[in-house]
């Protein structure tokens, strides 16, 4: 595996050559197409933004927000990195 720098890195080359790509895309995806492969490192990103804009509180937040359902709500997750949801 790769480090978490190198995993950025990574993830910002694939965003910057597809660049149609939307959160919503990113976390929606069942694991098909560009964005499935991206999924994982854009949520570990997701996290890191959480956790530097509010802290523990914040990722615990998120964590509540999404155990009410057996999916994370988009809503949810583009409201704690600092995005209006649509």
């Amino acid at each position: 595996g790769q480090d978490y720098a190198a995993m950025r890195a990574d993830l910002a080359r694939y965003l910057a050559a597809h660049p149609a790509l939307t959160l919503r895309a990113l976390l929606d995806s069942d694991g098909d197409g560009p964005a499935g492969s991206a999924r994982l490192p854009a949520a570990a990103v997701v996290w890191e933004i959480v956790h530097a804009r509010e802290g523990d509180a914040g990722v615990r937040r998120v964590i509540d927000a999404l155990g009410r359902g057996s999916e994370p709500r988009f809503a949810d997750v583009a409201r704690a990195v600092g995005l209006a949801p649509d």
